[in-house]
């Protein structure tokens, strides 16, 4: 054969990226002349490595071999083996469980597949078994055009997926092509008369359709330590964590081999763990497509990572009482009591004071004040407190709605800046601008400048008012409170601020002009938009089955107690984050991916509290540079690590294909690593990513907990879905199959809001136009005021909500029957949601041009978990009596400590 002709530069050798020869060939003269130098240039090789091989051979290594189809077997009819002869004499024997590259011209196109060799070691013929995959243009060649005599190229075996390196008994779990391996082991077993104990158990939907069934039988009727079990799942269903530990008990000693499809592997994978097989012992080969999911290798230890007792962090008796006397101070001033008014004059000396500042300030007149606002900010929750504001309003609102109904009948509408109890301002004291350690300052466009010592507040509920802040008015922006603290902590500290391009991308820059944050917000709108959330789906569900394991290996340690109490929220925020980083970073190392994390972790929520503490008018707290760097310094070494296993040839092609992951083996290969620019890109999804949806997972199963009625809804429907979908993870196809769990949920976010207020910035002086249906509550402001919407006023608004203080899952089915099918009343609960976000009634991840662009992936991981945890476990709550209140962390949580929960299996884990 020649494979590099004159002529064919146009030949692709890389189909994935893609890459041609000619491009190639232009990079080796330019001086890339090993593997890794011709990845960096051109990214050959960097997604699924069957072009490996190729991109050896033009460098010069001896890779390919010639072989020749020497035979071709129909085992089913769309199974096929065929035997190939290397031309070669010293071609090595294959071990059971390696494969080869195999490459054919297809339609005059240079193909590459990896198969599994399912002949004995020593055989002189190579044996791959096949199946004809849907639409694959490789399988469908070899069904269809392939013939005896054909020449091919093959790779010498390949592989440490090896099924007798080990001493003792072998188990192989084996589903569908999977057996491949099996059949290698039993025939080597066989041909060399060897005594070794082989145990193959596979599962077929139905056994005349098994591939190797016939052969696997009569090594077993010929050699008594080969024993095969077969499993219909047509009439038994799928692999039972009882049928699991019987062979376990049976072969205590065996080693286990694992291959099959992705939801196979994961589910015998998670029972060998409750059976309490350890990590070295179990081997997995996985053959399903790129966007597929495997099991994580390994996890940290649950009993030290996930599961830990809550430990309530009480606040200290004088900031207690400081803050009791701050709210009723606060209360005591807004109360009607206190309003003496004499003809529209204030005679309260502190009423009258502020009403002069507002003015100073630039306030409307027309809208309602809160009477020493900042100190209800400091003293209350502050997702408490703006509701509570806005409740203290609803007579003056229902009083001018009612006179502004009135006189719009009468034909003499009232001033559209009427109050209409939906807006509310007052004056916030600014400490100065802190000057930042050089070591981590971000430049930023206030830099160098100088903050007001006051700024006008304005916070609003009302859909218009929100409606102008969030999306319409093109004068309102991300700002200097609190974004130019926001921006030392997530911003590029290799970008200097201008105009036009500002070193706040994603999470904390301007949305207006920035080139910084619209590149940023393209790409994670690709990382993290619906499109990739699918892609992404069966990653994130692989790592359930094995965090299930930990749970159950939890509850069954001997010391384990009955009544044994766990920190719910700490579980939850725990999970998500492993999902996340399995998600962005791939197959990783577990246990040192958890250790950076937990430290990343500790350092951001320091440096989350020094901001506060910072906005509070305290100096800059003496951690600041060092937890600053580190945080970094975190997520430098994760990055590098990844880059440092693909170099390593350790990431397969599913990692690859991870979009996070193409982002960093893609700046790889351009040369040095983007560092500041993964790093802004990265830590927001990261470290928001996983609070965010942990808090909402403990959200959710805190409240199904306390009401059983909702509980046994959600479960019935768990129930049906894996039923109907055995082994299957949620897709966004099925989507519509779930219409409690997306209620659920969404009345979860409703209740329990997730998000402080919503904080912009006005550039310039402007009016938010009044509410269309009244004509009233419109509201001028100045340059320079900070614009707040607020997810905890819109989401208790009773004249949006009926009964917003009840939580109801039903306001979200509205428009559904018995009647109507499954799917139908999954559309009109998902069009009832988005119908609220559409209307700003729902603000859970904001709205507009900053709405938070992981917002899908929250939702697809919240059921992902939901389903993983309530179909295998029963969370008891330790105090169902106890209303926990929000935190006051910036990503708004439960109280830390305060959800306790005692987990008891519900039931053996589900066989589908």
């Amino acid at each position: 054969m020649a494979p590099f002709d004159a002529d064919a530069d146009s030949r692709i050798i890389c189909r994935c990226v893609p890459v041609s020869l000619g491009e190639l060939r232009a990079a080796t003269r330019r001086g890339c002349t090993s593997f890794d130098a011709l990845r960096r240039e051109t990214r050959c090789g960097s997604v699924c490595n069957t072009c490996v091989p190729t991109v050896l051979e033009l460098l010069g290594e001896d890779v390919w071999v010639a072989a020749d189809v020497v035979a071709i077997h129909v085992d089913d009819a769309d199974v096929r083996s065929l035997e190939l002869v290397p031309r070669s004499a010293d071609y090595p024997p294959a071990r059971p469980g390696q494969h080869i590259i195999l490459e054919a011209d297809v339609g005059g196109a240079s193909l590459r597949r990896t198969y599994t060799i399912s002949s004995a070691r020593g055989s002189e013929r190579l044996r791959l078994t096949v199946k004809r995959e849907p639409r694959g243009a490789f399988t469908g060649w070899l069904f269809d055009a392939c013939k005896v005599g054909a020449a091919l190229r093959i790779t010498r075996p390949r592989g440490e997926f090896i099924l007798d390196a080990a001493p003792g008994p072998a188990v192989c779990f084996v589903a569908s092509i999977g057996v491949t391996p099996a059949l290698a082991l039993v025939a080597t077993v066989r041909a060399e008369g060897r005594s070794d104990r082989v145990v193959v158990h596979c599962s077929s939907r139905v056994a005349a359709r098994m591939p190797g069934l016939r052969e696997l039988r009569e090594a077993e009727s010929a050699c008594p330590n080969i024993v095969v079990h077969v499993r219909e799942t047509a009439n038994a269903g799928r692999l039972g964590f009882a049928d699991v530990a019987e062979l376990v008990a049976a072969e205590p000693n065996a080693h286990y081999y694992l291959c099959g499809p992705d939801g196979y592997l994961v589910d015998v994978a998670a029972h060998l763990h409750r059976a309490g097989v350890d990590d070295p012992r179990i081997h997995l080969e996985v053959f399903a497509p790129a966007d597929g999911g495997a099991p994580p290798k390994q996890l940290h230890g649950s009993i030290d990572y996930m599961l830990v007792p809550p430990e309530p962090v009480p606040m200290p008796m004088p900031m207690r009482a400081l803050r009791g006397i701050g709210t009723a101070i606060g209360r005591a001033l807004n109360s009607r009591a206190l309003a003496w008014q004499v003809g529209g004059v204030h005679l309260n000396p502190i009423h009258a004071a502020a009403r002069w500042v507002g003015h100073r300030l630039g306030i409307d007149p027309a809208v309602p004040r809160i009477y020493l606002g900042a100190l209800g900010v400091m003293s209350e929750n502050q997702i408490e407190f703006l509701p509570r504001c806005f409740k203290r309003l609803e007579p003056l609102g229902t009083a001018n709605r009612a006179r502004a109904a009135a006189a719009k009948q009468a034909g003499a509408p009232l001033p559209a800046d009427t109050a209409d109890g939906d807006t509310f301002a007052y004056g916030l004291p600014i400490p100065g601008l802190v000057e930042f350690p050089k070591s981590t300052a971000v430049h930023t466009i206030w830099t160098g400048t100088k903050a007001p010592k006051m700024l006008p507040i304005y916070v609003a509920r009302g859909r218009a008012g929100i409606e102008h802040i969030l999306r319409s008015a093109r004068h309102v922006d991300r700002g200097l409170l609190p974004y130019y603290i926001f921006q030392q902590i997530l911003g590029r500290r290799d970008v200097t601020s201008c105009p036009t391009r500002q070193a706040g991308g994603i999470g904390s820059g301007s949305y207006r002009c920035n080139r910084t944050w619209a590149e940023d917000r393209s790409l994670s709108n690709e990382l993290f938009g619906l499109p990739a959330v699918d892609k992404m789906s069966a990653t994130m569900a692989a790592v359930l089955p094995a965090v299930c394991a930990e749970i159950d290996r939890a509850l069954a340690t001997p010391d384990a107690r009955p009544d044994q109490v766990y920190d719910l929220h700490v579980l939850t925020t725990k999970i998500a984050y492993m999902m996340i980083v399995w998600t962005v970073f791939g197959d990783v190392d577990f246990a040192e991916f958890h250790a950076l994390g937990e430290e990343l972790s500790a350092a951001m929520r320091r440096v989350f509290g020094y901001m506060t503490r910072i906005m509070m008018g305290n100096p800059l707290p003496d951690g600041w540079e060092r937890d600053n760097l580190r945080m970094r310094a975190i997520c430098r070494a994760m990055i590098e690590t990844l880059v440092d296993l693909d170099r390593r040839g350790l990431l397969d092609r599913r990692q690859r294909a991870l979009p996070t992951v193409r982002l960093v083996l893609d700046s790889a290969a351009r040369g040095e690593l983007e560092h500041e620019r993964l790093f802004s890109l990265f830590l927001p999804f990261i470290f928001g990513g996983h609070e965010t949806t942990g808090h909402s997972l403990c959200w959710t199963l805190y409240e199904v907990a306390r009401r059983p009625d909702v509980a046994a809804r959600l479960l019935a429907e768990i129930d049906e879905f894996q039923a109907a979908h055995p082994g299957e993870p949620i897709s966004i196809a099925r989507y519509d199959e779930r219409p409690i769990t997306f209620a659920v949920l969404a009345e979860t976010m409703r209740y329990q809001v997730l998000s402080g207020p919503l904080l912009r910035t006005a550039l310039e002086a402007g009016t938010a136009p009044p509410d269309p249906d009244t004509g009233i509550g419109g509201f001028s402001y100045p340059a320079g005021a900070l614009l707040m919407a607020s997810p905890g006023g819109a989401h208790f608004d009773a004249r949006r909500w009926s009964e917003p203080d009840e939580f109801s899952i039903d306001r979200f089915l509205v428009g559904t029957d018995p009647s109507q099918s499954l799917c139908e009343r999954g559309r009109r609960v998902r069009q009832n949601i988005r119908d609220r976000e559409d209307a700003l009634d729902l603000l859970s991840f904001g709205a507009g041009p900053a709405r938070c662009p992981g917002t899908f992936f929250n939702w697809h991981e919240s059921i992902l978990v939901l389903d993983a945890l309530l179909s295998r476990y029963t969370f008891e709550l330790e105090h169902p009596e106890r209303d926990v209140r929000p935190s006051e962390h910036p990503l708004v949580g439960p109280e830390t400590g305060m959800i306790g929960v005692r987990i008891r299996p519900r039931r053996r884990p589900a066989t589908a």
